[in-house]
């Protein structure tokens, strides 16, 4: 490389999406074949257009053409729901990349077309016409990561399921235990979590938001600790399950004011501003009991401090 700096960034990428883990599955093989999709954007002109599907179709033609197995990419958690439809894994450990806030590691297993029937992904109509498929490539992919079979893929997961999951993680009826869903009636929590929620896994120093970056989630503890620079909306550093934290963007594009990393292993519910956008078209009567409420907390939050 003339740059040493490409060669920086190739290493954070190799480390990032454990890169040389999966060239385990190509021991002995000169036929390696890996895609990288990142930093995905369409222009604001041509948004709710076909431009992505188009762009993300070209991507899968690409790497049938050149007999790729493994496209990669990292995902805001805010943006899980798009990837999981079109097909994409998560796995491995979150990382922090300058500008993007803290990723998780998704992959596109190119050649399981079964798994993208089941999340009705819009490229299963391409994938189903394809022949000679790897069918070794599922099997070797969740021995080599086997933690990537306990997420809770949100193209996959009822309603029925993720309430029970979030009920055991808090150990009370969410719309109880979550101060923003408070008023709710069960059945209204129920669809608005499944319509704009993904359960995401944290670990030890990751750094979930950072000051004057934007919010385009709401981040609700949902077991675990973490480590706030300064008064939450509740007017204390301490933050318990059921509570949210960060900046509520959900609407609007508001810069994070505080820090905050997290001091071990937690799970975090994500309502993702793309989705809410969708949920308060058809609901609206239930999108404005919570922005109620979150505006509610921030008001008090004012009060104390």
């Amino acid at each position: 490389f003339s740059h040493p700096e490409k060669v920086i960034v190739l290493l954070d990428e190799i480390d990032s999406l454990a890169l040389d883990r999966f060239q385990k599955f190509y021991m002995g093989s000169k036929d390696q074949g890996f895609a990288l999709i990142t930093k995905l954007m369409v222009a604001p002109h041509y948004r709710n257009s076909p431009v992505l599907y188009l762009l993300m179709a070209k991507a899968y033609e690409l790497s049938c053409d050149h007999r790729v197995q493994f496209t990669y990419g990292g995902c805001n958690f805010y943006l899980l729901p798009l990837y999981e439809q079109i097909g994409g894994h998560r796995y491995g450990r979150n990382f922090k990349d300058p500008g993007y806030g803290l990723l998780t590691p998704i992959v596109w297993l190119i050649d399981d077309v079964q798994h993208m029937r089941k999340v009705r992904s819009p490229f299963f109509r391409m994938a189903k016409k394809r022949k000679d498929l790897n069918s070794q490539v599922t099997d070797w992919f969740f021995s080599e990561f086997p933690e990537a079979s306990g997420e809770i893929n949100s193209q996959l997961v009822t309603e029925e399921n993720l309430w029970t999951v979030l009920c055991g993680l808090l150990g009370n009826q969410p719309h109880n235990a979550i101060p923003v869903l408070h008023g709710l009636s069960g059945a209204e929590a129920k669809k608005l979590i499944h319509e704009c929620g993904v359960v995401a896994q944290c670990y030890a120093g990751d750094h979930i938001t950072t000051s004057g970056d934007p919010s385009n989630e709401l981040n609700i503890l949902l077991s675990g600790k973490l480590q706030l620079s300064g008064p939450s909306a509740y007017g204390t550093a301490h933050i318990l399950p059921g509570q949210h934290f960060g900046e509520a963007g959900l609407v609007d594009y508001p810069n994070h004011t505080h820090d905050v990393i997290f001091v071990g292993q937690a799970k975090i519910l994500v309502l993702s501003r793309l989705l809410f956008a969708k949920f308060h078209h058809h609901y609206p009567d239930i999108a404005h009991k919570l922005l109620g409420n979150i505006s509610v907390l921030a008001v008090e939050s004012r009060r104390r401090a």
